[in-house]
């Protein structure tokens, strides 16, 4: 076959580093075949040529060659083996004291993060000591989407199990702090902090009216910078009426 006078479209390059040696074999073999065909043409010619009708490097070209020449054989690239991860070598009976350590936190309501995870773990001789990218690794692998997140099918079993399902909900009881204050881009102004417990259990919205709020603002106006704009939302409190509606009563005539 004369591949000196083939006419074909090249392929494309190929994006692989690295050629078994049917590949290897194969361009060596057009290089041959063009060399015969075409004694009188340069070597740099020849590669380029078998480059282009490869869909290879030039490179890669004179790297298989020079192979040839050494060792007059061409073999595949070297296997490299990863060595096995940490992950694979933790048993399913620590996978579980993670899970159920995990839990003790949700059911405690705090957040599990990996420093206090880690602290727990280093705590107890017989467990792994792990470091920080290999915990979180293996806390997605046991099902958990973060450290506080679970997956549909782990927050289910977990249920079932009778152990927590995540972080609970403040309840909404206890004493309340009522904060207001005022400021800008360039922070918040002295002295316009009003903060305060609130003494009611039910709706603490009752103990922040429109007096409470004008007392403070009408304080808080003095420190403001002159032609300053002040705008307010439409809470209930930011308003009121000077005078309440008279109701008239109609008597039946």
């Amino acid at each position: 076959m004369n591949v000196a006078g083939a006419a074909f479209s090249p392929p494309k390059k190929r994006s692989a580093k690295h050629f078994s040696v049917e590949d290897k074999t194969g361009i060596l073999n057009i290089f041959k075949a063009y060399s015969e065909d075409n004694p009188e043409v340069s070597k740099t010619d020849k590669v380029e040529f078998t480059a282009k009708a490869a869909g290879v490097s030039i490179p890669s070209v004179y790297k298989i060659l020079r192979e040839y020449t050494e060792v007059h054989e061409l073999h595949s690239p070297k296997k490299y083996y990863r060595p096995r991860a940490i992950l694979d070598n933790i048993d399913s009976g620590t996978k579980s004291i993670l899970r159920r350590l995990l839990h003790s936190f949700f059911e405690r309501n705090e957040p599990p993060t990996l420093s206090k995870v880690l602290a727990v773990l280093h705590e107890d001789e017989d467990l792994p000591h792990l470091k920080r990218t290999t915990l979180w690794k293996l806390i997605k692998e046991i099902g958990f989407r973060s450290v506080n997140l679970f997956s549909l099918r782990v927050c289910r079993q977990a249920f079932i199990n009778g152990l927590s399902t995540g972080l609970k909900d403040p309840s909404g009881k206890g004493n309340r702090l009522i904060v207001l204050h005022i400021g800008s881009e360039d922070g918040f102004v002295e002295e316009g902090l009003l903060c305060f417990e609130s003494k009611k259990t039910g709706d603490y919205h009752e103990e922040i009216t429109s007096e409470v709020f004008e007392k403070w603002f009408m304080e808080i106006v003095t420190h403001l910078d002159e032609q300053s704009v002040i705008i307010m939302d439409n809470a209930s409190y930011h308003s009121r009426k000077s005078e309440k509606n008279t109701k008239h009563q109609y008597e039946k005539s």
